[in-house]
């Protein structure tokens, strides 16, 4: 009996998208590229909406992302020297869970901006080309991947580029950069073969001056005893075979030798990896400076577990500035957040200029942003430069949370945690249902 080929077998769904696509209004979706993004944003929130919460595929509002991309586009002039930002020759920029494509976007459009600005629009697609070979975006979930390639390149067409291509990857970010290629592999195996290689060679070989975006919250809720997959990657584990430690250990150590061991639980989230995963690329792994600018949960401004984490973040940069934009639906205070989460976020620019400065702790700069969610994303959508906000300046403490010192007797006085230094955060279930001593005690 002869064997199909692997284009046989492919023929009937190819035709059927095919078909699927030829009944898509073509003109209108390229002149509305937001299109793709809802469709798929609420594609997968009512396909499942599980996948949706544990991959963190929430859509970023585009006055977050622009704001990010202007006071990243600030610094790179203002401390790099760079007059072009982002369309520099030598400006490399990776989003390393770049979702449906919104920050290589928002990065294209600066850029266009900004070259029009100094050289006219004639510059712009010969720059803009130039760009996009230096622009990557690493992707773990088929569907935005697709989307983000589609709706990247249509931009790029649209300002003129000629051979428009996009070099987002599908792969894992947090796994390992040295893992070797697979053997044999099908065909759909062998094209994503090809962009994990691409991908690695990024990870491991190409320097990266910006690294942003928005990376997924998602907390390990698995107790070290039990058993289930734990996330995290080589950040969590380490090179496999190796006596090296992981990387993440320069965010456990510190928390651990303070005291705070209880509370390590809390570092275990996917966004914890992303940091550490950055502070490692754009910082460790060479002497050049760079920038680096997320939207996370905002946790890590105070709790006490993370205390090694803002440490790191004190020898990687000079500067830090953070935009709390609070976002607690929880607690007692609920106040309005930019997402449809309850986790309150800030965001986060850190800059270094040259090589580091282990030894003396970053600047670091706060303001809280309160009122509707509408008013703060109006007030993001307005700031053009750093100079714009009213900052206040944080402990130079290097476990010190990342808030401004509070004026008046009461901040004089022993914390809650000074005067009851055992902490531990009372009876949890762990499970779907409660727990008794007795079947009959549950049933009542």
């Amino acid at each position: 009996m002869e064997v199909p080929s692997v284009r046989d077998r492919l023929l009937m769904p190819v035709e059927l998208l095919e078909r699927a696509i030829d009944a898509i209004e073509t003109i209108q979706f390229s002149q509305h590229d937001d299109h793709w993004l809802y469709f798929y944003e609420d594609f997968l929130s009512a396909y499942d909406p599980k996948l949706r919460k544990d991959r963190g595929v929430y859509f970023t509002p585009v006055e977050v992302v622009r704001c990010q991309v202007r006071l990243a586009a600030e610094l790179l002039k203002t401390r790099f020297g760079k007059s072009l930002a982002f369309a520099d020759d030598d400006v490399t920029v990776l989003d390393p869970a770049v979702g449906t494509g919104t920050y290589p976007l928002a990065v294209i459009e600066n850029a266009s901006n900004t070259i029009q600005d100094r050289s006219g629009p004639g510059a712009v697609p010969q720059r803009l080309g130039d760009l996009a070979k230096r622009l990557h975006a690493f992707e773990l979930l088929v569907g935005p991947y697709s989307v983000a390639h589609l709706r990247i390149v249509q931009r790029l067409r649209d300002e003129g580029v000629a051979d428009a291509s996009a070099n987002v990857y599908l792969t894992d970010t947090l796994e390992s950069p040295n893992t070797p290629s697979e053997g044999t592999r099908t065909l759909l195996q062998e094209q994503i073969g090809r962009d994990r290689e691409r991908a690695q060679r990024v990870k491991r070989d190409v320097p990266i001056v910006v690294c942003l975006g928005n990376p997924p919250y998602d907390r390990e809720q698995l107790d070290p005893d039990e058993d289930g997959q734990r996330k995290g990657g080589w950040v969590r584990y380490g090179e496999r075979g190796s006596d090296e430690p992981p990387i993440l250990d320069d965010f456990l150590k510190p928390a651990s030798e303070a005291g705070a061991g209880v509370h390590l639980k809390n570092l275990y989230n996917d966004y914890v990896y992303f940091w550490r995963w950055a502070l490692w690329k754009v910082f460790d792994s060479t002497d050049a400076g760079g920038i680096v600018t997320f939207i996370t949960a905002s946790s890590y401004l105070r709790g006490p577990g993370f205390v090694g984490m803002r440490r790191k973040m004190r020898e990687v940069f000079d500067e830090l500035w953070v935009i709390d934009l609070e976002g607690d639906s929880l607690g007692a205070r609920k106040t309005d957040n930019v997402f449809a989460i309850r986790t309150p976020v800030a965001i986060a620019i850190g800059v270094r200029v040259g090589p580091s400065h282990p030894h003396t702790p970053a600047k670091v700069r706060k303001v809280k942003l309160t009122d509707t969610e509408r008013v703060k994303l109006d007030t993001l959508d307005s700031i053009e430069t750093l100079q714009d906000l009213s900052w206040r300046e944080c402990s130079s403490e290097w476990d010190a949370p990342f808030y401004p010192a509070g004026i008046g007797t009461y901040f004089t006085w022993p914390t809650v945690t000074d005067v009851f230094p055992w902490q531990h955060s009372g009876t949890q279930f762990k499970r779907t249902w409660p727990i008794a001593p007795t079947p009959e005690v549950l049933e009542n």
